[in-house]
């Protein structure tokens, strides 16, 4: 499957995603769209010469992107299935064409899509999914930086190695997740279900765990500096890292 990354008029380029990328300008190029009745769009063509079909994935063309990959997607991005028709170029990542149709992905297609696993790996910084329910999804590794995930149901989800630094994560169920290696760099995790959810190694540098609940949680080798761990419910089976001195901390 073949995937276009359009902000909620239909427009690609504009101003890109900020940091971890260069913020990116452009003319806004939009898309069009099906209509409610309509599986498929109409087809879109752009003025293409045979020296743009050098097999190149960089070029004049419509680019396609072969994953669940947002790294050109406009700010407040959405996930369109594409089909594209005279290739000129393509690499691992991406694919360019002469011409371009899209497919809506309604948002409880793209939360199974994730739930099953094709979100590893992916990257998905800023995406919008408050409130979804992602239990057990597969997300290792997945780039989720500054993704709005308030109040979505993560339990038993596999996040190990993802990023979610700056994300916002309030009130997320993560109970039982696997955050093993996670970077959660200044993640906001206020009033978080983080119950038995493994932190090993985990960054929580800066982050907001502020009356979020630990118990049984496994933190060794967890980073904590400048964490707010302010009303954090724990046990006395939450793992804390070698050393870590929760009293001390909220004094400091």
């Amino acid at each position: 499957m073949l995937y276009k990354f359009l902000d909620p008029s239909g427009c690609s380029s504009g101003q890109g995603n900020p940091f971890p990328y260069p913020l990116r300008q452009g003319n806004p190029f939009p898309y069009p769209l099906p209509t409610p009745d309509q599986t498929w769009g109409p087809w879109i063509e752009v003025p293409t010469t045979e020296e743009d079909a050098n097999g190149e994935p960089c070029g004049n063309g419509l680019h396609l992107m072969k994953s669940l990959n947002a790294i050109y997607a406009p700010l407040n991005w959405w996930p369109w299935a594409a089909q594209g028709e005279g290739m000129l170029g393509e690499d691992d990542k991406k694919a360019r064409f002469r011409r371009v149709r899209l497919r809506r992905i309604l948002p409880p297609v793209f939360h199974r899509m994730l739930r099953l696993g094709m979100g590893k790996g992916a990257d998905l910084v800023k995406v919008h999914l408050e409130g979804t329910d992602l239990r057990g999804a597969d997300l290792k590794g997945a780039n989720l930086w500054g993704s709005h995930l308030r109040g979505a149901n993560l339990g038993e989800a596999n996040l190990r190695e993802a990023n979610l630094g700056e994300a916002n994560l309030e009130g997320v169920n993560l109970e039982w997740a696997n955050l093993e290696g996670a970077n959660l760099w200044e993640a906001h995790l206020g009033e978080a279900d983080l119950r038995g959810a493994d932190l090993e190694g985990a960054d929580l540098g800066g982050a907001n765990l502020r009356g979020a609940d630990l118990e049984r949680a496994y933190l060794r080798g967890a980073d904590l500096k400048r964490a707010n761990l302010e009303g954090v419910a724990y046990d006395t089976q939450t793992i804390w890292p070698t050393g870590f001195d929760l009293a001390r901390t909220r004094h400091e």
